[in-house]
């Protein structure tokens, strides 16, 4: 029999034991030479190698079993010429010990030995029979059986249990609206996302919230997401900024782009995320139980800017668009095909209590304990009843379960593991009052969103004099990151847990963002900070003008929110992670 005439397929399925001794040389670490480039070989991206390393304990079982069930005719000889080019010797001599011609194909080994099936769905690709049977196969065999037990093993579809419960519930909201590009500024999606994670943790959501993030951060942040999705969760992904809709520069699908904060203002797609591509395809390699994808975004019509090249495209249509149709997905957008979205009108003098038009009638009805599809049914009509001609929402839905945003969760061991990283991201440092040169700075922290830190900095004199003008300045940002300093509204303060009654000489609240920028292995972020005040008993005469005495000092903040992930990157991934985690606090 020719490697040619075995299909890559039917090798996986009747060889166990060449198929397991082949995978324990694969799936060991060598560099250039592994699993990995056997994927690369095959087309597979890095996301994809990702993803897989992430989640498979058996990474070449993954890569074969996805590759052959993608490329119904792909044969042993196939896989064979990729390990010759990697001089893997030893694994083309587990095919080659049971008698695998190996020699190029004939067009007599072509013929007459395996004809797939016409159809091209997904279900009856894996449901058509064969008449080939195999050494040691008897006549009668339920080949649909074997296959299904196969893909059941392995993992690759999304077979979940209608009548399991869900094990957790996960969101990654994304606000993007400081765009460095001045003309493209928005108003609203940094409390569009503050507002969807208050109402999505009262129903027991694990929330990401990350605001201004650049493309390279978006992607990062997508990662990062999915290393807390797994099958029987639930998975919310919001985007509030820019966006328009085009071709696929690669695909020639029509794709959605969501506009990172350092695009430039006549981005085109290679400046954007790709919302089915990067995003829904990232998140199918999990096997969630439901996706909702929620893009507040403009959906005009931008043209590619260079024509599509046909290896390309066909080498990028050929994989990912399985991944689509699992029936687990709903993806809700703010407005119509080819329209725009807009914000709220916001009061100059407050626009802190404003929202997105979309976002303003999605709060009010993401906690009823309805259908998902439901809930964005109603705040469709609520929408159009105010804005009917202006901004119309579009649901587009595979979902074949009934799920509801409210379902309890029920968690498992999975759920344990997730649990310590989502603890991760949302740690605060913990920072001791300290004294310097008679005065006592006492730090309170609280989150604003994952990648920005709020810190209440208030200050006594113990000293037995009296000073004015006391005032807190920072120092200059470094790494990406910015400071900001913010009015002390008594609600902010009362989060810090301060007694409202206790008198203070100074309090001062600071804002830190850009946490997703701390660059892998930083083990602290330093805040620098000045303080300056004047000796309230100074006599000075009229007229003359008496310099502040300054203390400069800093404040360690460790690795707060997210910088846990960003600058502890490679770790952060691993599936020793939590391992890690563990025994750093036994």
């Amino acid at each position: 029999m020719s490697s040619q005439r075995l299909l890559l397929s039917d090798f996986l399925s009747h060889y166990n034991d060449e198929r397991q001794q082949l995978c324990r040389l694969l799936d060991l670490k060598m560099d250039g030479k592994d699993w990995r480039s056997v994927a690369g070989n095959l087309g597979f991206t890095w996301t994809d190698v990702m993803l897989i390393d992430q989640k498979e304990r058996e990474p070449t079982a993954q890569v074969l079993l996805r590759y052959s069930m993608e490329n119904s005719k792909a044969t042993v000889f196939d896989l064979h010429t990729i390990l010759r080019k990697l001089s893997r010797e030893d694994a083309m001599d587990v095919l080659e010990a049971v008698g695998f011609d190996v020699t190029a194909p004939t067009l007599e080994d072509t013929q007459d030995f395996y004809v797939p099936s016409e159809s091209s769905s997904e279900e009856s690709a894996l449901t058509d029979s064969t008449t080939q049977f195999f050494p040691g196969q008897e006549e009668g065999d339920d080949e649909t059986a074997m296959i299904k037990d196969m893909i059941a093993e392995f993992g690759v579809l999304n077979l979940f249990d209608l009548d399991k419960p869900v094990i957790g519930k996960v969101a990654l909201l994304i606000g993007n609206q400081n765009y460095e590009a001045k003309c493209l500024e928005l108003k609203t999606p940094h409390r569009d996302v503050r507002d969807l994670k208050k109402v999505l943790e009262d129903m027991d959501f694990k929330t990401m919230t990350l605001v201004d993030l650049r493309r390279d951060e978006m992607r990062q942040a997508i990662l990062s997401f999915t290393t807390f999705l797994d099958r029987q969760m639930y998975a919310v992904f919001f985007f509030g900024g820019h966006g328009f809709e085009g071709h696929n520069p690669v695909t020639g699908d029509v794709e959605n782009f969501l506009i990172p904060v350092d695009a430039p203002d006549t981005c085109s797609p290679e400046h954007c995320i790709k919302l089915q591509e990067d995003v829904l395809d990232t998140i199918q390699e999990c096997n969630t139980a439901m996706n909702l994808i929620i893009a507040d975004t403009c959906r005009t019509w931008k043209a590619p800017q260079a024509a599509l090249s046909a290896d390309s495209l066909k080498q990028k249509t050929r994989r990912s668009i399985n991944l689509r149709s699992k029936g687990n997905t709903v993806f809700a957008f703010s407005t119509c095909s080819a329209k725009k979205a807009y914000e709220a009108q916001v009061n100059a003098s407050d626009d802190s209590q404003c929202n997105s038009i979309y976002v303003k009638y999605l709060k009010q009805h993401l906690m009823l304990d309805d259908p998902v599809e439901q809930i964005l049914k109603k705040t469709a009509r609520a929408m159009v009843a105010r804005h009917s001609g202006i901004q119309i929402p579009v649901i587009v839905t595979n979902l074949i379960r009934d799920c509801k945003l409210t379902d309890r969760v029920v968690p498992d061991e999975h759920t344990r593991h997730q649990l310590i990283r989502w603890t991760q991201i949302t740690e605060l440092p913990r920072y001791n009052p300290f004294s310097l040169k008679g005065f006592l700075f006492t730090p309170k922290f609280c989150l604003k969103c994952h990648n920005v830190l709020l810190m209440v900095l208030f200050v006594e004199n113990t000293n037995n004099f009296a000073v004015r003008d006391l005032k807190i300045r920072t120092g200059q940002p470094k790494h990406g990151l910015h400071f900001q300093h913010e009015p002390c509204a008594p609600d902010k303060l009362a989060g810090t847990d301060d007694p409202p009654d206790r008198q203070r000489d100074c309090v001062t609240q600071i804002s830190i963002g850009g946490l997703q920028r701390l660059e892998d292995g930083m083990s602290q972020l330093p805040l620098p900070l000045t303080m300056s005040y004047c000796d309230d008993t100074d006599q000075v005469p009229p007229g003359i003008t008496v310099s502040p005495q300054e203390i400069t000092f800093e404040i360690d903040l460790g690795n707060p929110l997210i910088s846990a992930a960003s600058a502890n990157w490679d770790a952060f991934i691993s599936s020793s992670y939590e391992q890690s985690i563990v025994s750093s606090e036994q």
